[in-house]
């Protein structure tokens, strides 16, 4: 899975990987709780990944 997240708009897509292919499984605007809790979810994942 693959997750894009466009900042200035608040957008964000999900791609699930196919074999050859990138499949669009969702995409939707980023508001309120939802935007923190992505901003939250990504610093933690880059923190774990880099030590």
């Amino acid at each position: 899975m693959l997750v894009l997240w466009y900042e200035p708009e608040d957008f964000a897509v999900i791609l699930a990987e196919r074999k050859g292919y990138w499949l669009l499984k969702t995409a939707y605007l980023l508001q309120g709780h939802r935007k923190k809790t992505f901003a939250m979810e990504r610093d933690e994942y880059w923190r774990t990944r880099n030590g």
